[in-house]
């Protein structure tokens, strides 16, 4: 076989991603937030993620309704 080092995701122990010392093998402590209420988990988010995802959405609903005609506007036929 040409790639013997591939690792396969198959290979690997299940990762259990509601233990929260298991999640932060994989998250950085300073862009993971998480709130608890009790015993009850309320919120659990990347903020950097969730923050420019957010940043993505509002700039197209901005340009949609800043100018929708343009927006919405079908791209000229190229000519053959």
């Amino acid at each position: 076989m040409i790639c013997e080092d591939i690792r396969r995701c198959d290979e690997h122990d299940d990762v259990d991603f509601a233990d929260e010392a298991e999640l932060m093998k994989f998250v950085r402590r300073s862009r993971w937030v998480s709130v608890n209420i009790g015993n009850i988990r309320l919120v659990r988010i990347n903020w950097v993620t969730s923050l420019m995802a957010s940043i993505v959405l509002w700039g197209f609903t901005t340009a949609a309704l800043v100018k929708p005609v343009e927006v919405i506007a079908r791209p000229p036929k190229p000519n053959a």
